[in-house]
């Protein structure tokens, strides 16, 4: 959540797919950590999500965390069945490719958010972007207010849990850690200020 989590939920928000009145199709282009982790999000706020990859060796994975839709980028057929469909596609990918597939199946108005960093130029042909009035931007890593936004929400959702454990130090103290795990179901409802209490250690609930 602190990672992958703030990562797509600052888009998600950005681009305004955390306003759960307004239901968009978004799709994911990459079933890795951080695409799993925008299906689960995008999902959960109540949109359509499709998944993006290059094979079909991710179906499985995609649909169990929430993904309703799936599109092998190299297959032009499959591409087709969703041309001009999707609101937003966050591309988390960050090797080299063509992004021409996605920008095809962007709705009239429709952003392209460009996750993965690649260093090397990419290229597309700006008359796909003038026909559809579309955008490629950019998104990284969001700031703590945006951190605790998406903690709160994973906590509403019942996808976190603190697992916390003993661990004996080389001067014979004990220290509590913790550890924040992505799960289904709570097995206990904590409140989101607890949460962040306990990451930080605050030993006055102890």
């Amino acid at each position: 959540i602190l990672c992958a989590g703030i990562t797509m939920w600052s888009p998600l928000n950005h681009w305004g797919a955390t306003n759960t009145d307004k239901k968009l199709s978004i799709g994911i282009v990459g079933i890795g950590g951080l695409g799993t982790m925008g299906i689960k999000l995008a999902s959960a706020l109540g949109h359509r999500v499709v998944a993006i990859s290059s094979s079909d060796k991710k179906i499985e994975i995609a649909k169990s965390k929430g993904a309703v839709g799936y599109v092998v980028s190299k297959d032009p057929a499959s591409v087709a069945t969703e041309r001009g469909k999707l609101d937003l596609i966050l591309n988390t990918v960050s090797a080299h490719h063509s992004i021409a597939p996605y920008i095809s199946m962007l709705k009239t108005n429709g952003n392209l958010v460009q996750l993965g960093c690649v260093a090397a130029p990419m290229q597309y042909t700006q008359f796909m972007l003038c026909l559809k009035r579309a955008s490629i931007a950019g998104s990284l890593i969001g700031g703590i207010p945006a951190t605790q936004e998406v903690i709160d929400f994973c906590f509403k959702m019942r996808y976190i849990r603190i697992q916390r454990w003993w661990k004996r130090e080389i001067w014979r103290e004990y220290t509590m850690s913790y550890k924040i795990t992505i799960v289904q179901q709570l097995d206990t409802f904590w409140t989101s200020r607890r949460v962040w209490r306990l990451a930080n250690k605050d030993k006055s609930i102890e």
